[in-house]
């Protein structure tokens, strides 16, 4: 195979959309942003029909309606987007971007002042977008790929084959089982 020969070698300069974006992704897997949109739709239900929720009537009064809508709206749009802003700001420092390398061996990750391996045991999912790669190393941290990083549709092609071998095959073999040693 190609990716057995040769490493997939990236650039990745994050920008706030993309963080914005795997949030939202992140966030409707998990949950949270139903939870977000659920809290809408009963805010838009106590407007429309106060005379269904008597006892909430009083948060049908016109300002706390507009409060709670905007709360909402707040907690579930700009937040999220003020902190992927704060995030990519706090981490420019000048340089061009992470170097990213995919290989055989795992992920190798060098920024400015650091240097990080992972292995490919320790990516528990890889999910694509429309824009982006999302690795998961965790429940609350993953590696983000922007697909505008890319140099060619081979290179693209490359990272999803290894990607595929290292990580949906091996969430997909059933472990062997432990002999039993009575």
């Amino acid at each position: 195979m190609i990716s057995d020969l040769c490493p997939v070698v990236l650039v990745v300069d994050l920008k706030a959309s993309d963080l914005y974006l795997a949030y939202f992704s992140n966030a409707t897997h998990t949950g949270w942003l139903t939870r977000g949109y659920l809290a809408l739709i009963f805010v838009v239900a106590i407007a429309v029909a106060p005379n269904y929720l008597a006892p909430l009537v009083l948060l049908a009064v016109p300002p706390f309606i507009y409060l709670l809508l905007g709360a909402a709206l707040y907690f579930i749009f700009v937040r999220p987007y003020t902190i992927a802003r704060r995030f990519v700001q706090s981490r420019s420092t000048g340089s061009k971007g992470d170097l990213y390398t995919f290989s055989e061996s795992g992920i190798e990750v060098r920024s400015e002042f650091s240097s990080s391996h992972y292995q490919w045991e320790a990516i528990r999912a890889a999910k694509q977008t429309s824009s982006l790669f999302i690795l998961s190393t965790n429940r609350s941290a993953a590696i983000i790929l922007p697909k505008r990083c890319f140099s060619s549709e081979e290179q693209l092609s490359v990272l999803r084959q290894m990607l595929v071998r290292q990580v949906k095959q091996r969430r997909s073999t059933p472990k062997a089982a432990v002999p039993d040693t009575n």
